[in-house]
């Protein structure tokens, strides 16, 4: 018999917003854990985690982000979060793969630790990858960071503008030319090559296998070519404020000269115009909704989808998932009495192999009159029917 939803909770919301070509839409969003059984398929876990209604850093001050909001009416992609480790079991070299379907959707070189040290003829060593066990796919160990030396050689020129900033928020910090945008939380970036900058970097042990670091690229000298270096590589939400993510809300990062090639266009994770300083359009908003890293942004799931991870499991070196193929049903309030039923798409999938969780966020949608406030929709008549 199905499990009848027909009040706002923890689990399922009602909100509005737009839909492309600004067209006023209600959504109702479900959320539905799972404990994965050991043959990969999902059953109702116990605990039913909550929608987020904000999104939440991760609290080590490295502002990466541990859940972003699942409150977005509609996201143009699914997000796949995977929030895990890297297993080497003694390896000092391996790849981590995110499969969909049979398709390999993102690779990941992994590096156990890797000293590194300034030779008297300039040139920089890096030694080879030590044995590894256990490595987080998070940002703090991928290619990133900020090259500390140079700062403090430096200084930071928005420093002085400080006190017109919001004293709230650390915008002066965030414009740090030695910082890089992409990952400010990681490890890895250096400009300036002192044997200081150099003695004491650490190297990421995440890394994108088609544009490895080498000796000869590891310093890169000048802020302004950021964006010629590796792609961060990591599994986990990728923050607001990050490039490209900030991308669409209009802010450009400094460059110099035109960026005739940046690898997240080549790739086809974003389009050109990402670079360009602009008021956000209707697209720039609805392509800012998805949150999951570079990769992991796949059209849309319905259902049924199947996601392996190699060498993410502190037992399997394959660890498989079978998303539930029985879809919720969904209705948004029709007004004057009536529901509307909508054709629910995935939102958002966050794979959690060590705790062996599933979680997925299904939207429902519907064009409406208009916008309503929250204290109308808490009122709103929804229903969401689960097998």
């Amino acid at each position: 018999m199905p499990h009848r939803i027909e009040q706002p909770g923890p689990t399922v919301q009602q909100v509005s917003g737009n839909a492309p070509g600004l067209v006023a839409i209600l959504s109702v969003l479900a959320k539905r854990t799972y404990q994965v059984e050991r043959d990969g398929r999902l059953t109702p876990a116990d605990e039913q985690l909550p929608l987020a209604e904000l999104p939440a850093d991760v609290p080590d001050g490295s502002d990466r982000l541990a859940t972003d909001t699942d409150l977005f009416p509609l996201k143009p992609a699914t997000d796949l979060v995977v929030l895990g480790h890297a297993y080497g079991r003694g390896r000092s070299q391996f790849d981590v793969t995110v499969g969909v379907n049979g398709k390999t959707v993102k690779r990941i070189r992994v590096f156990g630790d890797r000293e590194v040290g300034a030779l008297t003829d300039g040139n920089i060593l890096i030694a080879p990858p030590v044995p590894i066990e256990k490595v987080p796919l998070a940002y703090s160990h991928a290619y990133g960071g900020s090259d500390k030396n140079a700062l403090a050689n430096h200084g930071n020129p928005w420093a002085a503008l400080a006190g017109y900033y919001n004293p709230n928020s650390d915008e002066a910090g965030a414009l740090n030319p030695f910082r890089y945008p992409r990952n400010p939380a990681g490890r890895g970036y250096l400009l300036e090559p002192t044997v200081a900058a150099v003695n004491a970097l650490v190297m990421p042990n995440l890394e994108d296998p088609l544009d490895l670091l080498t000796q000869k690229r590891l310093a890169f000298r000048e802020p302004g070519w950021w964006h010629k270096q590796p792609l961060p590589q990591a599994t986990e939400w990728l923050p607001h404020m990050w490039f490209p993510r900030v991308g669409f809300l209009g802010v450009s990062y400094g460059a110099f000269g035109k960026v005739e090639t940046l690898a997240e266009v080549e790739r086809g994770f974003v389009p050109p115009e990402i670079m360009d300083e602009r008021m956000p359009t209707e697209h720039d908003a609805y392509r800012f909704t998805c949150g999951a890293s570079l990769g992991l942004q796949l059209p849309h799931f319905r259902g049924g989808e199947i996601i392996t991870l190699d060498n993410a499991h502190s037992t399997d070196s394959r660890f498989t998932v079978r998303l539930p193929s029985a879809r919720p049903k969904i209705w948004t309030d029709g007004r004057k009495g009536t529901l509307k039923e909508t054709e629910p798409v995935i939102q958002t999938v966050v794979v959690e192999p060590d705790a062996g969780r599933v979680s997925v966020v299904w939207c429902g949608s519907a064009p409406a009159l208009r916008h309503y406030l929250p204290q109308e929709l808490e009122k709103m008549p929804l229903r969401v029917e689960w097998e």
